[in-house]
């Protein structure tokens, strides 16, 4: 079980950092459109259009986080209630005895 937990903990890590290596990726490119702008139409056109990706690409990988993390719940239950009817058959095999 610790096993299991170590690795979801790593995925999500992975996860994590995929998606932080995407948005400053992302910031760059900002840079670069509003160092490279003619004006101020075509740089509050990038940083609105920045700032629309970078919402829509938040919400997703929260969404994404969301669901890894309600699997991990999910399989964590189920590991607690098989260690309880393990104990609990335990505990009956001795009372027998």
């Amino acid at each position: 079980m610790q096993g299991h937990a170590m690795r979801a903990a790593l995925n999500m890590q992975i996860e994590t950092l995929g998606f932080l290596k995407h948005r400053y990726e992302q910031d760059l490119k900002l840079v670069d459109m509003l160092t490279g702008s003619d004006g101020f139409s075509d740089a509050f056109s990038a940083c609105s259009n920045f700032w629309k990706e970078t919402v829509n690409e938040y919400s997703d990988e929260a969404g994404k986080i969301v669901s890894i993390s309600s699997k991990l719940a999910a399989e964590a239950a189920s590991n607690v209630r098989k260690d309880a009817e393990r104990i609990r058959e335990e505990l009956a095999e001795k009372s027998v005895a």
